[in-house]
């Protein structure tokens, strides 16, 4: 993914889901290990929104 002032993102996903609703899932990305954005060496000016496709 490409973000205008952070340049080249690369992110991982997990999902989870409750057992007592397993239609209902949450879905969490967090930025690949060893990249710029989880050294924290990368500030954005605003937050990253990622619009599902």
């Amino acid at each position: 993914m490409h973000h205008p002032v952070a340049g080249e993102l690369i992110l991982d996903w997990d999902t989870l889901t409750a057992s007592t609703a397993v239609e209902q899932r949450l879905v969490i990305w967090t930025a690949a290990p060893e990249t710029p954005p989880a050294s924290g060496s990368v500030s954005l000016p605003q937050p990253l929104r990622i619009t599902p496709s």
